[in-house]
């Protein structure tokens, strides 16, 4: 298995594409792209990579990871050094399943949105569905005025999860704090944050009670959910 699709440049466009059985999916090295209505299905690495500033990575299907090498592997992953930071990045309705099938050969644990190597500045992640058996939902290490919002992040497998899936921020790996972000609107199996992170109106679960039906058919909030109707305008951050 190889690569589907590797850019190297400025102000790329990858829409429309149909990546099946590779290695990685979708590589994006540069600025100011678009990666839009792509599907990244059988996959052994990383579903997604950005790697720039100024980046749109917008409704993208990533889904059916096989563990056959030893990458640790995500959905969407970032990475840089303390001296570039990535800024201006936005993950928006993406849709990354680890599996379809409970039987499907070669599962593995699949980090959702894995930004471990910062810093990350003014990204926004939003409206976005994280279905995965790890739990690095959605992680930012190293994150300044960056926003979480509306999105549902759920543990595949509950019962035999670690510590079921998380949305967190927290320090750089070198001990730098994150500063000014928000996590709004979410739901999600767990939550991590500190004094840097405005946290406002998400719901924690502990099943899938509040979906049609689960763990992996629909995702939709069912009859009765106490999320429906539940948010709330995005609070304006007022820390320094």
């Amino acid at each position: 298995m190889g690569s589907c699709i590797h850019m190297d440049g400025n102000a790329m466009v990858i829409e429309n594409n149909q990546c099946h059985n590779v290695d990685q999916g979708i590589t994006m090295v540069g600025d100011s792209a678009e990666v839009r209505n792509n599907q990244i299905v059988n996959f052994a690495g990383d579903g997604m990579r950005g790697l720039g500033s100024y980046l749109i990575f917008e409704n993208n299907l990533v889904k059916n990871c096989y563990d056959v090498n030893d990458n640790h592997d995500d959905g969407f992953q970032s990475f840089t050094d303390i001296n570039n930071p990535f800024v201006g990045n936005v993950l928006r309705g993406n849709i990354i399943i680890n599996y379809e099938n409970p039987l499907q050969p070669f599962k593995g644990t699949l980090q959702g949105i894995g930004c471990f190597d910062g810093p990350y500045v003014d990204w926004i992640i939003e409206n976005n569905l994280v279905v995965v058996n790890h739990y690095h939902g959605i992680s930012l290490y190293g994150a300044d005025h960056c926003t979480i919002v509306n999105n549902t992040v759920v543990d595949i497998d509950s019962a035999n999860s670690p510590n079921g899936t998380w949305i967190l921020i927290t320090d750089h790996k070198n001990g730098t704090p994150s500063s000014n972000c928000l996590i709004q609107n979410n739901i999600s199996f767990g939550f991590g944050y500190g004094a840097e992170t405005e946290f406002h109106n998400n719901l924690l679960v502990e099943d899938y009670t509040n979906f049609v039906s689960s763990p992996l058919a629909n995702f939709r909030l069912s009859a009765g959910s106490s999320a429906i109707d539940g948010g709330e305008t995005q609070e304006h951050l007022q820390l320094t």
